[in-house]
């Protein structure tokens, strides 16, 4: 349950136990007359929880929920929405053969624990990775991305999208991709995206297209 009047939603739900859960943590808390587990983080970058229950209270739980207006989005509205947060998926911006250096998370790694592969990953990180996944917004509406279409700088291609929509927060189309040229990835620098044989325009955000400081998903009215 995302969005942002999250908030108003649980009062008028009966549930402001929900608004009480600190963000990136989770609780039990009552929903619809029934025990729920409902986490304060968000996939698509706006204010809620993700809410785990027993099969057999689904349905009074979304009787509830669509009572007082909620409706559901979809999987494609998730996607457009994780991409303009820059939120990666497995199988696209994640696979066993990537390393958490070249996807920005290394922050998330303990170092000072001993794990398999952690030589390498250490010289990764003191050496840098050689590519890097960075967001890159559209010029032009008319093009949108699939994803795994070649990224050109200069005339050269340094790189592939690995995750493409039309992002309808930012209003245009973007893409995030794994980018191997070092000076291509600095916020602004143009480039193009070879989209079934036409070249479209765009720039590069080395973080998320959309709010950037995570502000709307951790807000508190």
């Amino acid at each position: 349950m995302m969005g942002p009047q999250s908030e108003a939603v649980a009062l008028n739900i009966g549930s402001r136990a929900l608004n009480e859960i600190a963000y990136f943590s989770s609780e039990e808390v009552e929903l619809a007359g029934h025990t729920v587990r409902a986490a304060r983080l968000s996939y698509v970058g706006e204010a809620g929880w993700e809410i785990t229950c027993r099969a057999e209270h689904s349905r009074d739980i979304y009787n509830a929920i669509s009572a007082v207006g909620i409706c559901p989005a979809g999987l494609l509205a998730q996607t457009s929405m994780r991409i303009e947060k820059r939120y990666l998926a497995y199988g696209h911006e994640l696979d066993a053969d990537i390393s958490p250096v070249e996807v920005g998370l290394d922050f998330a790694v303990d170092m000072s624990k001993e794990f398999i592969g952690k030589g390498a990953l250490q010289e990764k990180v003191e050496v840098g990775a050689e590519n890097r996944v960075v967001s890159i917004v559209l010029d032009d509406n008319e093009g949108v991305p699939l994803g795994n279409e070649p990224v050109l700088y200069d005339g050269k291609i340094v790189g592939k999208t690995t995750s493409a929509t039309f992002g309808f927060r930012i209003n245009a189309p973007l893409a995030l991709a794994d980018i191997l040229v070092p000076e291509c990835r600095i916020d602004g620098t143009s480039v193009d995206i070879n989209i079934a044989g036409t070249h479209f325009s765009g720039r590069i955000i080395t973080g998320a297209a959309f709010d950037p400081k995570g502000q709307r998903m951790r807000a508190k009215k």
